[in-house]
């Protein structure tokens, strides 16, 4: 809770916790909270399968709630999410990511991929992809504005995405399929996302700085600030 993680991460190494996967604050993540935590720094894996901007593998419980990643993620193999790399049995609620997203497939901008772990339901709502691209480097590679893809019982409610975001497959652009209850989410502006995160629930009088998005194109939060 109140957490944070600055710099750049390369190989196999995590922000603050060591383990198989890159990314920017913890490689593997399970029975945990994440609350109002966010990381700033580029996670670039050499070899894993898995690169995120916040938590590369998640299982059995593992709760993500008012965070945020702002740092891309990348790796030259399989499966990269901006905020989320391979989600197993994990709930993911009011965040954002904006970082660029690059890997050879399961490309997305807030997960990677997010499955069920047996009656742990696996679930992203309430959440905003603000990455400036997402990109599938192999041809016919899968790359999603939210969530590359999506297991069998496993939920994607109410998330959205900037239309102003470069989804692409083997260079090759991709057009998004609008839903907020798919793996592209529902397009939006940078000018609505004041309004929408409100009418997502998102606690603004204490939580989310709103005010930071006319300066920085995304939100902050009160009690745990970048500077």
């Amino acid at each position: 809770v109140l957490c944070q993680a600055r710099g750049n991460i390369n190989g196999t190494e995590t922000g603050l916790i060591a383990n198989v996967s890159t990314a920017g604050f913890a490689g593997t993540l399970a029975y945990a909270l994440i609350d109002r935590c966010f990381a700033t720094g580029n996670s670039v894996s050499a070899g894993d399968d898995v690169a995120a901007g916040l938590v590369g593998l998640s299982t059995h419980r593992l709760l993500i709630r008012d965070s945020y990643a702002i740092g891309s993620a990348s790796t030259p193999n399989n499966n990269a999410g901006g905020l989320l790399g391979s989600g197993t049995g994990s709930n993911v609620e009011r965040c954002y990511a904006a970082g660029a997203v690059s890997c050879r497939s399961g490309a997305g901008g807030l997960a990677s991929s997010l499955v069920n772990d047996g009656a742990e339901i696996g679930m992203l709502a309430m959440s905003f992809a603000l990455n400036p691209s997402v990109a599938a480097t192999a041809a016919g590679g899968i790359a999603h504005r939210v969530c590359a893809a999506l297991g069998s019982g496993a939920q994607l409610v109410s998330n959205y995405a900037l239309n102003t975001m470069v989804l692409t497959s083997g260079g090759i652009p991709v057009t998004p399929v609008d839903n907020p209850n798919g793996l592209d989410g529902q397009g939006t502006t940078q000018n609505n996302l004041v309004a929408l995160i409100a009418a997502q629930g998102w606690n603004t009088a204490t939580v989310w700085d709103t005010s930071t998005i006319a300066t920085l194109g995304r939100p902050t939060l009160f009690d745990n600030p970048e500077n």
